[in-house]
């Protein structure tokens, strides 16, 4: 019927009253809702509102993982030795027969053979890395050819933050001065 009012509840089928126009705020006889009279509501355009909620999630998938994940990573970094991984490490290092010979596969293991024919290997655990101050970071330990093995605490810059310090070093007697004037303390083993 044109112009006929129904109830505002899509699932109710009332009609009202021709009568009831301008009469404002009616309850519905049947599904007992609030229904206001005026113009009929817009058509739906579901393809506009899919549009615009796949761009709002789009934003937010962009957005928010960033935002959680800086926070966590600066406050999880900047570790400045470990203690229990020295010793992991110390048994790693003492495995290793020569400098050669060492885990290809560790991207935190250096070595250098100098002009005198002495040698120091290590690992170096990245005080950068993700989760470092509960993961060792910032813990250096090295074996040399005088057979020694030593433990430093203090900022290994990065994967390669070892070979960065071996790089700098023309003697073992300097490499070790540079660690210990440097941004490393010596931890002696009990």
């Amino acid at each position: 019927m044109p112009g006929a009012l129904r109830c505002l509840n899509p699932s109710c089928p009332y009609i009202f009253p021709s009568d009831a126009r301008g009469a404002g705020d009616v309850i519905c006889p049947r599904c007992r809702k609030v229904c206001r009279f005026g113009p009929p509501p817009a058509p739906r355009r579901r393809g506009e509102r899919m549009v615009m909620w796949s761009i709002v999630v789009a934003i937010g998938l962009l957005v928010v993982p960033p935002c959680l994940f800086i926070p966590f990573y600066f406050a999880t970094t900047g570790g400045h030795g470990s203690v229990k991984e020295a010793d992991r490490l110390k048994a790693v290092i003492e495995q290793i027969p020569r400098p050669e010979a060492g885990p290809v596969a560790d991207e935190e293991y250096a070595f250098k053979r100098f002009e005198n024919g002495e040698w120091v290997m290590g690992i170096g655990r990245d005080s950068h890395a993700l989760m470092s101050m509960y993961r060792g970071g910032g813990t250096l330990v090295v074996r040399d050819s005088r057979g020694q093995v030593r433990c430093f605490f203090g900022h290994v810059c990065g994967r390669r933050g070892l070979a960065m310090y071996l790089h700098e070093a023309e003697t073992l007697d300097e490499f070790y001065k540079g660690l210990v004037e440097g941004p490393f303390t010596e931890w002696q083993w009990p």
